[in-house]
């Protein structure tokens, strides 16, 4: 599987859109145009990194479905740092033009930059 940036922020802003103040989701993890299949590895990654507070649940075949809890202070930070569209897609230019990793954690730092600079902030 080819780690996907956009899906793993899709599901973050869905976990953000769709978790009640006691915790959970208020429905299943479903993201437009991907198979389940690769959502849920992807949150798995998510849950992994740290950006999400859950569980995986396996078989020896991968993730068959995932409970989560809620997003982590990491994931609000990542869904603060890339909610605006042009941020993101500028944050995914710089990474590439620059010859950096495509990493959620690398793109979050990009845009904490490029909103700094847009703030005029040191």
């Amino acid at each position: 599987m080819k780690r996907d940036v956009d899906l793993q922020r899709l599901i973050l802003a869905f976990i953000e859109e769709h978790s009640p103040p006691q915790g959970g989701l208020d429905r299943s993890l479903e993201i437009e145009g991907y198979d389940q299949a690769t959502v849920l590895a992807h949150a798995q990654l998510l849950i992994e990194d740290g950006y999400v507070d859950g569980k995986v649940l396996e078989t020896v075949f991968g993730p068959v479905n995932v409970a989560i809890r809620k997003l982590t202070n990491r994931g609000h930070e990542a869904i603060a740092a890339t909610k605006n569209d042009t941020a993101w897609q500028k944050a995914k230019k710089t990474a590439v033009d620059k010859g950096a990793s495509l990493t959620l954690g690398v793109l979050v730092e990009i845009a904490k930059l490029e909103i700094r600079k847009h703030l005029r902030l040191p």
